[in-house]
């Protein structure tokens, strides 16, 4: 069954590709020349992209295949670390991914769209968390192999292609990038010391710190019922 996050994702990268198809038709593909990452919209300082270029995609077989496998890993790693947390992996192991292949590009101009960077962020992680559970490869019901093996032949192939073609309108830059965040952030999570840990003892340190205040507050002004009567309170 699709967890809550899992399946809002699915429905805004769907959304967010008919969107893409429109805003490309009306704009003459400036959709997604504003909303892609590309090493010009680096330049303009177009922050943004390094987030909505996740949801972007060149086809149809391309969204297919990253919702796919988000379908396939997602919900289970979903349960195990929680939706924030799944969030933020998805997230950050994007933008780590879309860093990259622009590091690669730069300053080589065109553009890079699609959620693979993430989906690979997912996949790496899923492998992390669960490294002995047997996968079957879609449409190859012969080949079952453990999560850590298969997902690193597929970062192996990555890596080849990436290191055979250099600069490329392919992110295989992006894949690898995504896929060590994901390995990451699921590696310190089963440590107990991820970021998400360290961001909620943050807000809780603040929200006591308010409470305490609120306290310091009543305190006082008890004091005062105390010491002076009621009379003198404004």
């Amino acid at each position: 069954n699709l967890t809550p996050v899992v399946g809002t994702l699915m429905v805004i990268t769907t959304v967010a590709y008919f969107l893409q198809l429109l805003g490309d038709l009306l704009t003459g593909h400036g959709a997604s020349h504003l909303f892609a990452l590309s090493s010009e919209g680096f330049l303009h300082g177009w922050a943004w992209q390094f987030v909505t270029y996740q949801f972007l995609h060149g086809g149809v077989w391309h969204i297919l295949l990253n919702m796919l496998c988000l379908y396939m890993m997602g919900p289970e790693l979903e349960r195990v670390i929680g939706s924030a947390r799944f969030v933020a992996l998805y997230l950050l192991s994007g933008i780590t991914g879309g860093a990259a292949w622009l590091a690669i590009q730069y300053p080589q101009m065109g553009y890079c769209i699609g959620a693979s960077g993430a989906i690979f962020g997912v996949m790496a992680a899923f492998a992390t968390m669960f490294p002995r559970l047997p996968l079957t490869v879609f449409l190859l019901p012969f080949l079952t192999l453990p999560a850590w093996l298969l997902v690193g032949i597929l970062a192996l192939i990555q890596l080849a292609l990436l290191l055979e073609n250099g600069p490329t309108q392919v992110a295989y830059a992006a894949h690898l990038a995504g896929a060590l965040a994901g390995c990451g952030l699921a590696w310190l999570h089963k440590r107990g010391t991820d970021p998400m840990r360290w961001v909620r003892q943050k807000q809780q340190q603040r929200q006591m710190a308010k409470v305490q205040a609120e306290q310091a507050d009543v305190d006082r002004i008890l004091d005062k019922l105390a010491r002076e009567g009621l009379h003198k309170l404004t």
